[in-house]
């Protein structure tokens, strides 16, 4: 949860920093913050915006109606 809401900069300082920086922050000693789960956690976002597929931007301008499915008279193998 603390790597969700400060990826930027987890990402920006590597996990040993960032752990260094939130002990400060939250006034604990730095080795109760796991260094690896920090890791692990930094692994498991990229891997989950990597899972969710992309979403496409509908245009609201595109009208299906005008789609045109006929099959031209001139396209080969047309009987």
């Amino acid at each position: 949860m603390i790597v969700d809401q400060y990826y930027d900069q987890v990402e920006a300082m590597k996990p040993t920093r960032f752990s260094e920086w939130l002990a400060k922050e939250l006034g604990v000693s730095q080795k109760d913050i796991s260094v690896q789960s920090i890791h692990s956690a930094i692994v498991r976002r990229k891997k989950k915006s990597l899972d969710q597929p992309v979403k496409k931007k509908v245009d609201s301008s595109s009208d299906d109606s005008n789609f045109n499915t006929e099959i031209p008279k001139t396209f080969p193998g047309f009987k």
